[in-house]
């Protein structure tokens, strides 16, 4: 017997106030989370903000036209929240990248709680602000027998790639670091996979099976490739997936045991 499945949008590297920031697929995305009633999370870098009086990185063309005045930050944020008003009710949380803590290095304000503050105060939704890394427990409760399944999401903003391996040799990493997530989803280098790992396992009940243990890498919406120079095409970082994740959890019940299925699909950017 099947249940209701539930749907989670694990949203990329979005980079939102970057000129590079495929806006138009990342509403598409957030419009047809609102529809679908799924749950939405995001990975870290969200924002990008590297144009701050502080940051070595700053350039003149990694700015948007409208942010280019002396209250960036705020800017920014007030535009963020405006944005994602509309979908305010199914984000689920917001964690940490390697751009939010860069800015509070350096400018000593955490913007991604501003953020978060700014959308809950407005919309009365309860979006939470997580950290670089962090664990979600997914329980799920069977209508038949009150019984439940769970499953435990891990995941890291990330650290290692690589232009050949497309930071697939961090699944081992992050699989010893996180032995107890079913899940685990990273991203930082823009790459886009998934990747099974079985795993040999003792229950507590004794039982010994070899279980799978998921990696998903989620993309970006920030495409960097498509011009005629810039950083990443002088480093040949490769072009990168426009693309999220869409993870489906279906519950269901085999014999005397309440189990799940779990189904991945993404609709990239054409």
């Amino acid at each position: 017997m099947k249940y209701e499945q539930t749907r989670f949008l694990l949203m990329p590297d979005v980079h939102f106030d970057n000129p590079k920031c495929n806006r138009d697929q990342f509403h598409k995305m957030m419009k047809e989370a609102v529809k679908q009633d799924a749950k939405v999370c995001f990975f870290g870098d969200f924002f990008c903000l590297m144009s701050g009086r502080f940051d070595g990185r700053r350039s003149k063309s990694g700015i948007r036209p409208e942010y280019n005045k002396n209250n960036y930050l705020d800017l920014v944020i007030n535009d963020a929240a405006d944005q994602l008003e509309p979908y305010a009710h199914n984000i689920l949380f917001m964690g940490d990248g390697n751009h939010e803590t860069s800015v509070r290095r350096n400018c000593e304000t955490d913007v991604l709680e501003r953020l978060v503050e700014r959308i809950n105060d407005r919309t009365g939704a309860k979006i939470i602000k997580m950290g670089y890394h962090g664990f979600i427990r997914i329980k799920f409760r069977m209508n038949n027998n009150g019984g439940t399944t769970t499953k435990v999401m891990g995941f890291h903003h990330g650290t290692w790639g690589g232009v050949v391996t497309r930071g697939t040799l961090g699944a081992n990493r992050h699989g010893l670091v996180m032995p107890d997530a079913d899940i685990i989803v990273t991203g930082h280098t823009h790459d886009h996979w998934s990747m099974e790992v079985p795993r040999f396992r003792l229950k507590l009940n004794g039982e010994v099976k070899v279980e799978n243990q998921l990696h998903l890498k989620v993309g970006t919406m920030k495409e960097e490739f498509a011009t005629d120079g810039g950083w990443a095409v002088e480093k040949l970082v490769m072009p990168k997936a426009i693309a999220g994740w869409w993870l489906d959890f279906i519950p269901y019940r085999e014999g005397k045991n309440n189990q799940h299925k779990m189904e991945l699909s993404y609709s990239p950017a054409n």
